[in-house]
């Protein structure tokens, strides 16, 4: 498999490869960014607790700004604004009250965002664009790649992607740690008012399989799609 297979298209993060295949935001990928800074250094996400009773907390581990020497986008700071106060700590179990307007403000940004790129429509943000269809097909390599990698050396092989992983099905949500606390912070966040479970459509003859792994990978209620007018 060639190197390149193995990296984002356009140097995508994850939510920005989610939102371009779904067309609106979902708790995953709230959960998929998270899980991404921490892998860039900006989060510390550790599990507190014994197994049976697990608890997360999420620690700034740089400048709200910037995750190692990447600047932030505004959908990724807005969320850590909104779940970490200043340079401190948020246990999960604790955000009950900001978990829906930060879902929201989040949901906000990352459409925005992809509609600023030009991959969505700006009157229709739920369609893609010309270009935002070419993304798609490249987001398709990519996801074949990984897929490539996991079934020559073993899922432990897309640890270092694990957020693309997660996003496309191609790992469990209960075996690295970082995917545990993505399944809790769906968990979490399921049963917020504004959310609605959308259930996984059969995909048509000749239509690109992504969007049946897309669904898989989005489980335990990550399927759940924004209510909000954005």
């Amino acid at each position: 498999m060639a190197a390149e297979t193995a990296c984002p298209p356009q140097g995508l993060r994850p939510a920005q490869a989610g939102i371009v295949l779904l067309g609106r935001p979902i708790l995953g990928h709230a959960a998929i960014t998270l899980v991404d800074l921490g892998a860039r250094g900006v989060l510390r996400i550790t599990g507190v607790g014994d197994d049976a009773a697990v608890d997360w907390q999420l620690e700034r581990a740089h400048s709200p700004r910037t995750a190692g020497d990447t600047e932030l986008l505004p959908y990724e700071d807005g969320l850590l604004g909104d779940l970490i106060k200043g340079d401190g700590t948020a246990l999960l179990s604790g955000l009950t009250g900001q978990l829906a307007p930060a879902l929201k403000r989040f949901g906000r940004g990352l459409v925005h965002d992809a509609v600023r790129r030009g991959w969505l429509r700006h009157r229709h943000p739920g369609q893609r664009t010309a270009d935002g269809d070419r993304l798609v097909v490249a987001i398709r390599s990519f996801r074949t790649g990984l897929r490539q990698l996991k079934v020559r050396d073993g899922e432990d092989a897309l640890a270092s992607q694990l957020p693309y992983a997660l996003l496309f099905g191609l790992v469990s949500w209960d075996q690295l740690p970082q995917a545990r606390f993505a399944a809790a912070w769906i968990q979490a966040c399921s049963s917020l008012p504004g959310w609605q479970h959308a259930e996984p459509k059969r995909p048509q003859p000749g239509e690109p399989d992504f969007t049946r792994d897309e669904w898989r990978g989005m489980g335990l209620a990550g399927a759940q799609a924004m209510l909000w007018n954005l």
